[in-house]
């Protein structure tokens, strides 16, 4: 019989997970593994499926660079998990039905379950991964270690050689990418203790010759060249693109609807993305230095409208007035 080790992480964003959390209860009997620091220990309401795991002060200085922090802990979930088969979901979603359920029902024949990430018709316009594999959105996903090569679950070196074979096999700009990337991790980001596993999570670290998009990628990868079995989630379930990497789904007035940022919407999930970020651009002013100017305005923005939806609070300075449809929305979980 599979067991399955199902967790979340709320390091700085207590508020946030509560919600995703109350929402999980509602619909589930399923122990959560829930990781932070105990002051953000105190937003949750107690549950006898609640377990809490505090994480170490390493992994919160990561979080002040970002996803370092996550990847330094998903390195260590992944590593000491008991289990082969995890399920992880973010704290900025929301649960509105039993979708746990259907995801382990579904790991009877599949490896990796979850919204799908578009490669083949992905819709930022990257032409150089048109031809890869679609992968799992990690908002919320079912993974089995076992398809991940134990060279890395292994792993303990905690420095990169660049591979040279791959890299002139690559374009100049590809190339060049790639090198200040290792220059990037192996000098600036040393003081994290990042080895390769801990990278290819966090994405920075690609052993492939074709680039990749997102967090958890390489790792993904990495599983299918294993044999992995890929199922996507339906996407008027979960909300986000379908295979087309279109976002009309039959909630297309909220899933698509005509802002820049959008809420991944749908009839058992919803996601608001980037949303633990916000709180921590708006707490921590100082966050933002090294962030990109458009992920700071989208996730304040995310952040503003999760306020204002689930505790009634008015972010100064972002004006709201724009999302009156998602606003009168009564029956979010």
């Amino acid at each position: 019989m599979k067991n399955y080790y199902i967790y979340t992480e709320i390091v700085n964003c207590g508020k946030i997970g509560k919600i995703a959390i109350d929402s999980f209860h509602k619909y589930h009997n399923y122990k959560i593994h829930i990781y932070g620091p105990k002051e953000d220990f105190k937003w949750i309401e107690k549950n006898d499926n609640n377990i809490f795991i505090e994480v170490n002060h390493h992994i919160i200085d990561g979080y002040k660079s970002g996803h370092i922090g996550t990847a330094l802990l998903w390195e260590d979930i992944i590593k000491n998990c008991p289990d082969d088969y995890l399920i992880h979901f973010d704290s900025d979603v929301i649960f509105r039905e039993n979708i746990i359920g259907d995801m382990i029902e579904k790991s009877k024949e599949y490896d990796l379950i979850g919204p799908i990430r578009n490669y083949t018709n992905n819709p930022y316009g990257f032409k150089k991964v048109s031809g890869q594999t679609d992968l799992c959105q990690t908002n919320i996903f079912l993974f089995n270690k076992k398809k991940i090569s134990n060279k890395y679950i292994k792993e303990t070196s905690r420095f990169l050689f660049i591979p040279f074979k791959k890299i002139i096999k690559l374009t100049l700009k590809e190339s060049l990418r790639r090198i200040k990337w290792f220059i990037k991790n192996n000098i600036i980001l040393q003081k994290y203790n990042m080895n390769v596993f801990t990278q290819m999570i966090h994405g920075t670290y690609n052993p492939f010759t074709f680039p990749t998009i997102d967090f958890f990628d390489p790792v993904m990868f990495d599983m299918v060249m294993n044999g992995a079995k890929i199922y996507h989630l339906d996407f008027n379930e979960v909300g986000g693109c379908d295979y087309y990497g279109k976002r009309d789904n039959q909630y297309k007035e909220i899933n698509n609807f005509p802002t820049p940022y959008k809420l991944d919407f749908g009839s058992k999930l919803v996601h608001f993305s980037c949303v633990g970020s916000g709180m921590n651009f708006y707490n921590n002013k100082n966050a933002t230095l090294n962030v990109g100017k458009n992920y700071v305005e989208c996730a304040l923005d995310r952040y503003a409208l999760y306020c204002k939806i689930f505790y009634n609070e008015q972010i100064p300075d972002i004006e709201l007035g724009k999302y009156k449809e998602i606003l009168e929305i009564k029956n979010w979980y």
